[in-house]
């Protein structure tokens, strides 16, 4: 899945896309 597709779901309210946004661009993740 594209980092655009989760920004899209997130702005869309779709469930779960906000948690994995946040996990995703949490500092520890982030290679």
């Amino acid at each position: 899945m594209l980092w655009e597709e989760i920004e899209a779901g997130a702005e869309l309210n779709q469930p779960g896309f906000k948690v994995v946004r946040k996990l995703l661009s949490d500092k520890r993740f982030d290679k």
